[in-house]
């Protein structure tokens, strides 16, 4: 049973000014000669990916819709801007959609075998005449050319409005925000799609559907389909079983808690995927934290030995390959975890603020004065005052900027 059916982009769940606006940008943009991005960020799973293909059907637009992680090769890259700069062979016009804007990488990734050889066949067949190769700059800057050259709209989407190239673009586009529906509005929502699928439902058990699902709409009618299929069409609150709905996002010490007082590997490696924390985030609080935590010498020399592995794969991500995102998830949860040789009874009551997020934070403080200077230090970052003096320029520059 598909859910995911609706006429219109404006029977769509929440958010309806913000679709509203987005529609009436498109359409103002589609009679202008002067193209300006339109970019879409809000949390996963509301709704920006659906509301743009339906979007695309209700205004009569090709929708060409490109993923984020695709623009690493020359062979994508000149494809996206072939799309923007040329008509349609239907004789309609274009919708551009650039989905997941933050994974655009920041560099060219390298050919691949099958490009090398396609590239010998063709020298092969023109001879000895020589091929011209088109010299592209980085994946970044293309898109750039790509937005000035096009003649259709873009619409960008993001779940991560802090991602570098998101930063770049957030300047030199229209920014619209997809809020998470509340609990009422997306209760209210399930219920229009049981009534449109001859579906019974107790307000209860999509009460319950939508705050297990927090927001994520995607979540909610997947749920939904699933006990729709359990229960055979008639939905109670007692028949749930409250054992299939998946958790609600965790509190980042209830992670940590999970990986620090447990010797569980297989709960401990769950934990990352129930957390919506960043995983470069995520990696500070359990840097932070060994030390209080592990008190065996041998324990805390593995725990960092993980996590310095999982901040190698997590700087190798953008620029090669987004695979080894679980790799790091492994290391700092898994990882970590089975680093100690057995479990402690004591620990602190309270897990540390990441020193390091802090001090970034005071930056905003500037100052001139060394004796304040090493006392927010030795406060915040838990360093030796002689150590600060010794790297007091370093440490003057960190504070001032």
């Amino acid at each position: 049973m598909k859910f995911f059916e609706f006429e219109k982009s404006t029977d769509f769940c929440a958010n309806k000014q913000t679709r509203e606006k987005i529609k009436k940008e498109v359409l103002n943009q589609l009679s202008c000669p002067l193209k300006k991005p339109i970019l879409i960020y809000g949390s996963n799973g509301v709704g920006k990916t659906y509301f743009v293909q339906m979007l695309a059907e209700e205004l009569n637009l090709e929708l060409f819709q490109i993923n984020g992680y695709n623009l690493r090769t020359r062979k994508a890259i000149l494809n996206a801007k072939q799309i923007a700069s040329q008509q349609s062979l239907f004789g309609v016009k274009k919708l551009i959609f650039i989905d997941d804007a933050e994974a655009i990488p920041g560099r060219l990734a390298a050919k691949t075998k099958t490009e090398i050889e396609s590239e010998k066949e063709d020298k092969k067949k023109v001879g000895k005449r020589k091929i011209k190769e088109v010299k592209l700059k980085n994946p970044q800057k293309e898109i750039e050319e790509l937005i000035k050259d096009s003649k259709y709209p873009i619409i960008f989407s993001t779940d991560d409005i802090s991602a570098k190239f998101v930063k770049m673009l957030k300047k030199m586009s229209s920014k619209f925000e997809f809020k998470k529906p509340s609990t009422e509005e997306l209760t209210n929502f399930l219920s229009g799609v049981c009534s449109g699928n001859n579906i019974e439902c107790e307000k209860k058990a999509l009460n319950f559907i939508a705050r297990i699902c927090d927001g994520d709409v995607r979540c909610a009618l997947i749920e939904l389909n699933v006990s729709s299929y359990l229960t055979a069409g008639a939905i109670k609150y007692e028949d749930i079983s409250k054992d299939n709905f998946r958790d609600a996002a965790s509190d980042i010490k209830k992670c940590l808690k999970i990986i620090f007082r447990s010797k569980s590997i297989d709960a401990s490696r769950e934990v990352m995927s129930k957390c919506n924390e960043d995983k470069g985030t995520f990696l500070e609080w359990v840097r932070e934290n060994i030390p209080y935590e592990y008190s065996k010498k041998t324990d805390v020399k593995k725990a960092y030995e993980m996590i310095s592995n999982a901040d190698l794969f997590l700087g190798r991500i953008k620029a090669t390959y987004w695979r080894y995102l679980i790799y790091a998830s492994v290391l700092l949860s898994a990882g970590v975890c089975s680093a100690k040789k057995e479990k402690y009874d004591f620990h602190s009551n309270e897990f540390r603020f990441p020193s390091k997020i802090a001090t970034f934070a005071r930056m905003k403080f500037h100052s001139n004065n060394d004796a304040e200077i090493i006392e927010e230090f030795r406060e915040h970052c838990h360093l030796s005052k002689k150590k600060i003096k010794d790297n007091m320029a370093v440490y003057r520059y960190l504070y001032n900027h």
